[in-house]
């Protein structure tokens, strides 16, 4: 993403080869750093000004220049520059979360397993749609859940190599789905092993020699394949959607829909947010809370009934509730 911002400001400043904003003059002269800030000055007028850009999305941008001449050990004096960044006016937003009804539309307009899974992981977990493309089928551990007709869920290691990693689980409805996608890439030609991406990039299924080389999805593709299905559904009808605020977000709507489903299950705040990825809110408990794995899981179980899309179990939950009041 660095990289991507990054070279947007090559693009303002029309140079081809970084290295050349990097000279000798630059360690020495006070005066030459002061160009250096008041060019990037000059570039956080032209975003806000020109290209309406947002704080947010200045503020990645700017953040990405200032990493280039950091690491070139050029000492930019940020406070002084930062200045002259808009003001940070957030629109509160008052979306909504997707409801069962629309994740259910959703599911039965994707016409394919990966398109099902990405659904369904999305829900069943509350990660972020920029984790699912990261993760490899060696994040996946398979836990056997007793007293139970469906034996085993998994849970997912997110962001892995990252300080921020955290684990989280899938229902039963999403660990059938996840099963039934990778049995079918095997059967595609496909070798699974623990570096095999978990959701990969499409391909011809009839031929081996392309279902045997699978390549990680590129996270917009996640989006696309999102946002394809709510146009078909009429859940969306506008392809631009960054120019337009909906109602439900793209995809943090399932992320929404996950950790209200958890709320409303009463799973334990601390082990909620935990499972989502959250540690801002969680305070000291970050530094504190020694939690087992298996106590998250009875947290989460909880909820299983609620982040299932699928209508039968509750129903059936529903029913045998209703039964148990009659008697």
């Amino acid at each position: 993403k660095y990289i991507q911002q990054f070279g947007y400001y090559l693009k303002y400043l029309r140079v081809k080869d970084p290295n050349t904003l990097i000279s000798d003059r630059l360690t020495d002269s006070l005066k030459a750093i002061r160009k250096v800030e008041d060019k990037l000055i000059e570039y956080i007028k032209h975003l806000h000004n020109k290209e309406k850009l947002s704080y947010q999305s200045i503020n990645v941008r700017l953040a990405a220049i200032l990493s280039f001449y950091s690491i070139n050990r050029i000492n930019i004096d940020r406070k002084y520059v930062s200045k002259f960044k808009p003001a940070n006016r957030k629109v509160r937003r008052n979306d909504k979360a997707y409801t069962h009804e629309q994740i259910l539309k959703i599911l039965s307009s994707a016409s394919d397993l990966r398109g099902k899974t990405i659904v369904l992981l999305l829900a069943s977990t509350g990660m972020r749609a920029g984790a699912l493309n990261t993760l490899t089928i060696g994040n996946l551990e398979k836990i056997e859940i007793k007293d139970q007709s469906k034996s085993h869920i998994y849970k997912i290691v997110v962001y892995e190599q990252d300080k921020e990693n955290y684990y989280c689980f899938t229902t039963f409805e999403c660990t059938s789905m996840i099963d039934q996608y990778l049995e079918f890439r095997q059967r595609s030609g496909e070798v699974l092993t623990k570096d095999s991406p978990l959701v990969r990039e499409e391909f011809n299924h009839t031929d081996r020699f392309a279902a045997a080389r699978p390549k990680f999805l590129h996270y917009k593709s996640i989006y696309t394949i999102i946002e394809r299905l709510l146009i078909i559904t009429g859940t969306r009808s506008r392809s631009k959607i960054h120019r337009h605020l909906h109602e439900v977000m793209l995809s943090h709507g399932f992320r929404k829909f996950n950790i209200t489903q958890l709320k409303k299950a009463r799973v334990d705040f601390s082990d909620r947010e935990y499972l989502v990825g959250h540690k801002g809110s969680r305070g000291l408990d970050v530094n504190y809370d020694r939690t087992s794995e298996e106590d998250r899981l009875q947290e989460y179980l909880k909820a299983m009934d609620l982040l299932t899309i699928s209508p039968e179990n509750r129903l059936r939950k529903q029913v045998a509730e209703q039964e148990h009041t009659i008697q």
